[in-house]
């Protein structure tokens, strides 16, 4: 196995898919561009926001956010609740309680959510100013 080393990252479409210098396996590096290309393929698709940071680690967010307006990039549904008390409670093995969707599918909130949105929209348009 090789491992490539390199002062100057390589990039998929400008973003660096690791640190200056850093070692990487080739493996992990292919690894690496793929989820890079996936992440600018969702981000121009609108289902993730544009300002989702890439990573130049390697790791990526278990936890899905989903965009609910294409006007409101930062407003996002979430499927865990990231900070469930993270002010009183620092534990290693906590990472937020799984949101329930009783029997419905996302799908079907998602589609709540985004007309509830399109009707404050048409009736306070200066909310989304």
């Amino acid at each position: 196995m090789s491992i490539l080393s390199s002062p100057t990252p390589a990039r998929v479409n400008g973003v660096a898919l690791h640190g200056g210098g850093e070692r990487v396996d080739p493996d992990d590096l292919r690894q690496r561009a793929c989820t890079e290309l996936l992440r600018q393929a969702a981000q121009q698709a609108g289902l993730l926001a544009h300002d989702d940071p890439a990573s130049v680690d390697g790791v990526t967010t278990e936890r899905p956010f989903h965009r609910l307006h294409p006007d409101l990039p930062r407003l996002q549904f979430a499927m865990y609740d990231s900070n469930p008390l993270s002010m009183y409670e620092a534990h290693p093995e906590k990472f937020g309680n799984a949101i329930s969707l009783g029997d419905k599918p996302l799908d079907h909130w998602l589609g709540a959510f985004r007309e509830a949105l399109d009707l404050i929209q048409l009736t306070l348009p200066t909310w989304f100013e």
